[in-house]
């Protein structure tokens, strides 16, 4: 397909592609995760001031809505529980994309 050695190059590339790929959904992870600790951090110090119970209330959802301390670590575990759904769901794809694209090209034999 490519004239003398330059096919070679491909896995290099591909190396490439998947480590700074890595890399970076790796940072934008982690800075989703201190994101979300920080406005958790303020909703419940914003709550705590604002409330004559500050025991009773934990934080504040979008409408405004006061949450108990047992509804925020709820919702917590909910989300964390769906980022790493998205995560193995998006591994699992890829994975599965370049199966496909090895048996295509190899094993069937489509393209060559």
């Amino acid at each position: 397909m490519l004239p003398g050695e330059l096919g070679y190059i491909f896995p290099g590339l591909f190396l490439f592609y998947y480590y700074i790929r890595g890399f970076v959904v790796t940072l934008l992870y982690i800075r989703v995760k201190q994101d979300m600790v920080r406005r958790q951090c303020s909703a419940v110090m914003s709550a705590a001031t604002q409330s004559t119970n500050p025991q009773a209330l934990q934080g504040q959802n979008r409408d405004g809505e006061v949450l108990t301390e047992e509804q925020a670590r709820s919702r917590q575990e909910k989300l964390e529980e769906l980022s790493s759904n998205m995560g193995l769901c998006g591994q699992v794809g890829a994975m599965l994309a370049n199966l496909v694209l090895f048996f295509l090209t190899n094993v069937i034999d489509v393209i060559g």
